[in-house]
C-alpha cells in the first residue's frame, strides 16, 4: 500500500507542476513524469491486489461485493485515457480534473470498502465511532481551528497574490 501511495502522491504532483512550469522543456518533462507516474500508479494499484491475496486477504471478492467501490473503481480506471488525452493535448485544468478525481474515486472506493473500520488490529477494530477524542478535545480544537484560520488564510491568499500575479 505504500508504493501505491507513494506513486499516486507522484502521479499528482507531476500532472499539478505541469501548470506551473514554463512552456518548453521543463513542462514536458513534467508531462513525462505524469505518465510514466500514472502507469506506475496503475501497477502499484495491482501490485496492491496480488500482495493482499498472497497475505490471505480477498481483496478482489471485496471489491466485487461492493457495486459502490467497483463502481469507483472503474470510472477511475476509464477516466485514464481521458487523463492521456488530456497530457498529450497540453489541456491542463483538464488533465488536472481528472486527476483529482481519479484520486477521490480511489479514496471513495477504498473508504466505502472499508467503513467504519480505520485500521484494523489483532485486539479489536478501530472505527469511526470508537476513535474520537472526548467531546471537550474536539470543542477545543474546533475553536482552535476557527481562530487559526482567521490567521492563516488570509496570508495564504496574500502568497496566493504575490507569486500568482501575472508578470508586467
Amino acid at each position: 500500500m505504500g508504493l501505491f501511495t507513494i506513486a499516486l502522491f507522484a502521479f499528482l504532483a507531476a500532472v499539478y507542476l505541469i501548470g506551473e512550469s514554463p512552456e518548453g522543456e521543463l513542462r514536458l518533462s513534467f508531462v513525462r513524469k505524469a505518465r510514466w507516474a500514472s502507469a506506475a500508479t496503475v501497477l502499484a494499484g495491482g501490485v496492491v491486489f496480488v500482495s493482499a491475496h498472497l497475505d490471505g486477504l480477498e481483496l478482489i471478492p471485496q471489491f466485487l461485493r461492493s457495486k459502490t467501490a467497483m463502481g469507483c473503481l472503474l470510472l477511475a480506471t476509464l477516466s485514464l485515457p481521458l487523463l492521456w488525452l488530456a497530457l498529450r493535448n497540453a489541456q491542463i485544468w483538464r488533465a488536472r480534473m481528472l486527476a483529482g478525481m481519479q484520486v477521490i474515486l480511489i479514496l471513495a472506493g477504498w473508504m466505502w470498502l472499508q467503513f467504519p473500520v480505520l485500521v484494523h488490529m489483532p485486539q479489536g477494530d478501530l472505527t469511526f465511532f470508537n476513535a474520537h477524542a472526548p467531546e471537550r478535545t474536539l470543542v477545543n480544537l474546533a475553536w482552535a481551528l476557527i481562530v487559526g484560520g482567521a490567521f492563516i488564510l488570509p496570508a495564504l491568499f496574500y502568497l496566493f497574490r504575490v507569486f500568482k500575479r501575472d508578470e508586467e
